[in-house]
């Protein structure tokens, strides 16, 4: 549900911007790759059936190399800036646990995994009550 909800808003920022350009700002670079980072996420998130662990490492190995890529293209004071909390959540959690899976992918270190654990846990415990304040502001200020 959470990853419909994100694809029908990119959808409807991307398609109802132009014709709305007059009222609405132009969508942040850090919103668009953030996107683009928990998207990557859940993509990651969905395991196939029937798919070796080895098969699924290959499978989110770019996926994570997406969502490490978009932080550093994203600016932690502009999502501060439009929520409290958000870039800092954003890169300190999120960003960070795709950072560790592929620290671990390429040293298969436990404590590396270990980490890679607590990150995803505090993005999610972040994330969950505020993504609809988030939602609703991007939607609101951009869509």
């Amino acid at each position: 549900m959470q990853r419909a909800l994100i694809i029908s808003i990119i959808a409807t920022m991307f398609t109802t911007y132009p014709a709305r350009a007059a009222t609405r700002h132009e969508l942040p670079t850090s919103v668009a790759v953030f996107f683009s980072a928990i998207e990557a996420l859940a993509k990651a998130d969905e395991r196939p059936n029937g798919i070796s662990a080895a098969a699924n490492i290959t499978r989110i190995k770019p996926l994570m190399q997406q969502v490490v890529d978009a932080g550093a293209k994203c600016n932690r004071a502009e999502l501060n800036t439009l929520y409290s909390g958000w870039g800092d959540h954003f890169l300190d959690d999120a960003v960070a646990h795709a950072r560790f899976i592929l620290q671990f992918m390429d040293t298969g270190d436990s404590d590396t995994m270990t980490r890679a654990m607590g990150t995803i846990i505090r993005w999610q415990q972040w994330w969950k009550p505020n993504q609809d304040k988030i939602m609703t502001l991007v939607a609101d200020r951009f869509g």
